[in-house]
């Protein structure tokens, strides 16, 4: 993570073989030479997972278990100064988000936590960190929290992304199918949350977000990158109210698995959307109302922006006509219903006419008349269409 003034960046070490994993501070005053400043290992010997920095501190996991803070108002000699861990059986923890003085956990089947590490609600700071709210939801998957106050409705949302792998994690020769969603978490009341409203792709499940104004941008593994409009009061399934914008699903035959998203994580910067894929790699996209680009990072370099073959037009959403450069644009409505004609249905009779007209004309007859029958999809054919209807 870099620091708000640009001027830290903090690298998270998990897996070392030494075991002296930790974190290493870096200055980045000049991106072109960054020059490490320092590092601290003490306590971090497990792993750190997940990095946060906030007002000359990092909130630093430590082997899943809990996050500690580290001072780094002098960089070159930072020091614990205080610690926040649950005490419930079996407890872990696997994201930390801090923003006006609040700490935001994720920690899998303990929920969202909230906690106060200066913003003054409960007295707490980084030395004497207080919990101050939490929500937990039946399914145990809450892997990421992203808080957003919205500045019409005064509403205090945490946005909370699960991740799940109920059918396995395939890291090499198949796709991986995760499931989970979005819960959008009303913590107005701090001491009474409540589910408002979620986000959901059908068969995809997410991984990491980011929200900059009214738009929501989420990784949804297998169901590519996703922009949703959450402005105004949140309620109810956002996907099927036709709130999302648009989608890019990154699939590229030459993928570590050929045509198969697994996208990771987005950031928006500078107009562009730059996002991560395991299979893919490196993709940049763009908001615009005209037609359909995006650009890939290969060894190293950017790629000339490439033209998508086919633009889908949209109706206007409610913000205003916004299209996206590199994301299928869709509309806000539901997807138009596909219809097929009916054949009339021959009596058998009929069918014992036409067997002994076909012995009469021969073997190429027959032929003939079998490629020209109309194909019927089986079973898997039809969920097939059903899911991409859905999507």
């Amino acid at each position: 993570k870099v620091s708000a003034d640009g001027r830290i960046c903090v690298l998270s070490r998990e897996g070392a073989s030494n075991r002296r994993n930790g974190i290493v501070i870096v200055s980045v005053v000049d991106p072109r030479n960054p020059v490490i400043l320092s590092e601290f290992d003490d306590e971090l010997t497990g792993g750190v997972h997940n990095v946060f920095v906030y007002e000359d501190h990092v909130y630093a996991l430590s082997a899943g278990r809990r996050y500690d803070i580290i001072d780094i108002s002098d960089p070159r000699a930072p020091r614990r100064v205080g610690s926040f861990e649950l005490d419930t059986p079996g407890h872990s923890i696997h994201d930390v988000w801090v923003a006006d003085g609040l700490a935001y956990s994720s920690n899998w089947g303990d929920g969202v936590v909230i906690v106060d590490v200066g913003n003054g609600i409960a007295g707490g700071s980084p030395e004497n960190p207080v919990q101050v709210g939490q929500y937990v939801y039946p399914s145990g998957w809450n892997h990421a929290a992203f808080p957003d106050i919205d500045e019409e409705t005064g509403r205090h949302y945490v946005i909370a992304g699960d991740e799940a792998f109920p059918y396995g994690l395939h890291v090499q020769d198949s796709p991986t199918y995760p499931r989970g969603w979005l819960h959008f978490i009303d913590f107005t009341d701090m001491q009474n949350p409540r589910e408002a409203a979620r986000y959901q792709v059908p068969e995809a499940g997410t991984h990491n977000l980011w929200v900059e104004g009214d738009l929501l941008y989420a990784a949804y593994y297998n169901g590519g990158l996703r922009v949703i409009d959450i402005s105004g009061e949140l309620m109810g399934d956002l996907y099927r109210q036709g709130r999302e914008i648009g989608w890019f699903l990154p699939t590229d035959r030459e993928g570590f698995i050929p045509n198969a998203p697994m996208t990771w994580g987005p950031q928006p910067h500078k107009g562009r959307i730059f996002f991560s894929d395991w299979n893919t790699g490196l993709w940049a996209v763009e908001l615009s109302p005209e037609g359909v680009r995006f650009s890939r990072f290969e060894r190293g370099e950017l790629r000339g922006w490439r033209r998508a073959r086919r633009a889908v037009a949209a109706s206007p959403p409610r913000r205003g006509l916004l299209g996206l450069r590199g994301v299928r644009v869709l509309r806000r409505g539901p997807p138009r219903a596909l219809r097929a004609r009916a054949r009339p249905r021959r009596g058998r009779e009929d069918d014992r006419r036409r067997r002994a007209a076909d012995r009469d004309r021969g073997p190429a007859r027959s032929h003939r008349r079998a490629r020209r029958a109309p194909l019927v999809p089986d079973d898997g054919a039809r969920q097939a269409v059903r899911a991409a209807l859905q999507v």
